[in-house]
């Protein structure tokens, strides 16, 4: 072997250790300071109020206004105390329902993506957010891989929360439409929480407020094709699966769940682009901050 070859062999050698080594860096873990009061009851009124306060109509967010409101700050991370502490699996006693449970997981997950955008403040993307060196491996791995907070003394990232518990364990598609990654592409914020007592009509409104917003489901009748937010390829499974048990279909893909949620005249225009044949095309994500 040459000694080019060599100093290229130790060049190569050096380099595989140093991304071994970042791969094996912690994760940042993020932990609330326990209550102050004993919990009895999940309440969201202090998190409603600061949405109402803080997001527009439109879903786009205030960051910098809230980040300088240093009472408000403290009371996002008074609500996600009184979150991490009192989960469904440290106090069954407060959720009693899976409606409780699951309108629990979807407010935590949007108020961590809250707290830690106001964090970091300002920020362009939420795949600017880097943790380690392996934080690059991935687009948006050190948002919501390498970002971690402990929920019931237990590590977890906002992709455990949305893939290991909200996907895995209720098995609803409209969730999606739910949760909010901080991201242009995103669904829309909503100004209020999510409530146990009201959470089916919430859900089918953030759905249906998705489908019908004139951007994420579009009929290109020049191109033949429907078009699709991105959301609707990385999950399209779900989707199916929804729409095969709300429709009652034995066969069915993406945009037979898009037409349980669309409104005249767009229903009809993709009933007609479905009979017609055209083809499904999905737009590219937006990873911009969902910034006012």
């Amino acid at each position: 072997m040459s000694k080019a070859q060599t100093r290229f062999s130790l060049a190569v050698l050096a380099l595989a250790c140093a991304l071994c080594a970042c791969g094996s860096s912690q994760a940042q873990v993020q932990t609330f300071a326990p209550p102050a009061a004993p919990v009895t009851a999940i309440s969201n009124d202090d998190y409603q109020a600061l949405l109402r306060k803080y997001v527009a109509d439109h879903g786009k967010v205030d960051y910098g206004r809230w980040k300088d409101d240093a009472a408000d700050v403290r009371a996002l991370d008074s609500y996600l105390s009184t979150l991490t502490h009192a989960t469904p699996e440290t106090r069954p006693d407060l959720f009693k329902t899976p409606t409780d449970k699951l309108s629990y997981w979807i407010n935590l997950y949007n108020a961590v993506v809250l707290r830690e955008i106001i964090r970091r403040w300002p920020l362009d993307s939420v795949t600017d957010v880097t943790v380690n060196g392996a934080s690059y491996v991935k687009n948006g791995k050190g948002f919501f891989y390498d970002l971690e907070l402990l929920v019931g003394g237990k590590p977890m990232n906002l992709h455990d929360i949305e893939n290991k518990i909200l996907r895995a364990q209720f098995n609803d598609a409209r969730i999606h439409f739910a949760i909010n990654c901080g991201s242009s592409s995103c669904a829309v914020l909503p100004k209020d929480a999510f409530d146990p007592s009201k959470l089916e009509a919430q859900l089918d409104g953030a759905t249906a407020q998705f489908v019908n917003d004139g951007k994420d489901v579009v009929v290109d009748d020049a191109k033949k094709q429907v078009v699709l937010s991105r959301l609707f390829d990385w999950y399209a499974d779900d989707f199916i699966v929804f729409a095969k048990q709300r429709a009652n279909l034995k066969e069915a893909g993406v945009v037979d769940f898009v037409l349980i949620y669309a409104a005249d005249p767009l229903a009809a225009r993709l009933r007609d682009a479905k009979a017609k044949g055209y083809k499904v095309v999905f737009l590219d994500y937006d990873w911009n901050v969902n910034k006012q």
